[in-house]
């Protein structure tokens, strides 16, 4: 099994020895090395370029202009990539030495498993923010299944350094389509992909994903935008009858819970919360405007109540 190991990198030059000498170092050896820089200003083109000999290194792409969007990335190393797999390692994250032997025997254990992905140590300045899933050691779950039951309510696979997927998989994935979102990209990009076959999973810890002051996902919750990519993301889900009506709601329900968290600015928050709301029940069964009374009684009682039976929450 040839695995394709794309390393994206923009502006992560203190990160990238580790970052690329955790990949070399992995004990499963059927590996190949992409190394791509778009057009980083702080010396990165200087350390990747020191890679180029490397036996495991097949290509070094440094950009001349920056593409602006991630997932462009992501298609150029996708295009260069000849492995049955292919692991996008990000730049700023690093990971065990067995981390390729854990998912590679993942995806060899049953057919069509089109992705596999480990636990993930989540850090902030070498201090443990959070850890991602629990659950077996290894699983092998239906793609649809795993959808419906880990990736509605989250994006279950949060780093793309987390995973290795089929690399005939990623090409019928509507790159196009990804690309017009910002923030939720990669997580309808992993649907995507599990929508084609299986899903293997590992609670094995072999991943950390570093935060740090580059992060901005703090400031795309607080200004609302996370909200409007989540909005068109439902719909996609819903076209693709991977949801119906009631879990969409439901969806829109925990979210609601939790926007004084995520957002402070009172405005914003106000504003999101109406979204939510007129998308949870925005309507009465004759197209009516509800009132905010009306839709308060709803949302408490008849969301938390009756759907919460409804939906298989796994």
């Amino acid at each position: 099994m040839f695995v394709s190991v794309i390393i994206p990198n923009y502006n992560h030059a203190d990160f990238l020895n580790q970052r690329i000498d955790s990949v070399l170092n992995q004990t499963y050896r059927d590996f190949e090395v992409i190394l791509l820089d778009d057009a980083s200003t702080d010396g990165s083109a200087a350390i990747l370029n020191s890679y180029r000999d490397h036996e495991k290194v097949s290509h070094v792409v440094i950009n001349q202009q920056n593409s602006g969007n991630t997932f462009v990335q992501w298609q150029r190393g996708l295009a260069l990539a000849t492995g049955d797999y292919v692991w996008i390692a990000e730049s700023d994250d690093y990971c065990s030495p067995d981390l390729l032997e854990e998912l590679v025997s993942l995806v060899d254990s049953q057919e069509n498993v089109t992705v596999a992905f480990c636990n993930s140590i989540i850090f902030r300045d070498n201090e443990v923010v959070t850890t991602g899933h629990s659950g077996q050691m290894q699983e092998i779950v239906e793609g649809k299944t795993f959808i419906r039951e880990r990736m509605l309510f989250g994006n279950t696979i949060f780093n793309a350094s987390m995973a290795i997927f089929q690399r005939s998989a990623a090409q019928q994935v509507d790159f196009v389509l990804i690309q017009t979102f910002k923030f939720c990209g990669d997580w309808l990009f992993w649907i995507q992909i599990a929508q084609q076959g299986r899903v293997g999973c590992s609670a094995k810890v072999l991943n950390y994903f570093r935060k740090h002051s580059a992060d901005v996902s703090g400031k795309i919750y607080a200004q609302g935008q996370f909200h409007q990519e989540l909005y068109r993301l439902v719909g996609e889900l819903q076209q693709r009858q991977l949801v119906d009506t009631l879990q969409s709601r439901y969806l829109y329900y925990k979210e609601w819970l939790r926007v004084e968290v995520l957002i402070q600015d009172r405005v914003v928050q106000k504003r999101v919360k109406q979204e939510l709301r007129f998308l949870m029940f925005g309507t009465d069964v004759l197209g009516h405007r509800l009132s905010a009374y009306q839709q308060f009684l709803l949302t408490g009682k008849m969301v938390f109540w009756k759907l919460k039976r409804l939906i298989p929450l796994g």
